[in-house]
């Protein structure tokens, strides 16, 4: 096969991911205005522009170490919970958004088997949820 038609065939199934990374990203933050929308009264204080910072970053983050956001929830005690999957492992992370702090809290499944609870800055926990997966497999 010819190495440059390889190039440009890589090239467009990266272009293609990232549409496709792109547009779920766009979805994911529809939900959020949608959901925003149902608990104003629960965030009047927070702006919409900061949850969806919020989600933007985890969904950076998700994506760098291979996981499926599978659902972005907001809650009425002020958070950002979202469940991410690979494979048989669940990871449930609650970000609360009134909170000064950049701080995730992480629940991970293997399966039914509960896994170390984690809590810290977002790229130690994203990095320490890979890590745990990694090990686990």
């Amino acid at each position: 096969m010819n190495s440059s038609f390889s190039s440009e065939l890589l090239e467009s199934a990266q272009y293609y991911q990232n549409f496709e990374d792109n547009k779920r990203l766009i979805e994911f933050h529809r939900e959020i205005d949608r959901q925003f929308e149902e608990l104003e009264g629960v965030f009047s204080e927070i702006d919409s522009s900061i949850i969806k910072e919020k989600t933007t970053e985890i969904y950076d983050g998700s994506l760098n170490f291979k996981l499926d956001i599978e659902k972005i929830e907001l809650t009425n005690d002020c958070s950002l919970f979202i469940t991410l999957r690979e494979g048989a492992f669940t990871v449930y992370i609650d970000k609360y958004l009134d909170d000064s702090e950049d701080e995730l809290n992480a629940i991970i499944f293997n399966g039914d088997e509960k896994l170390p609870s984690l809590t810290g800055e977002m790229d130690f926990v994203m990095q320490k949820i890979k890590r745990t997966i990694d090990n686990k497999r």
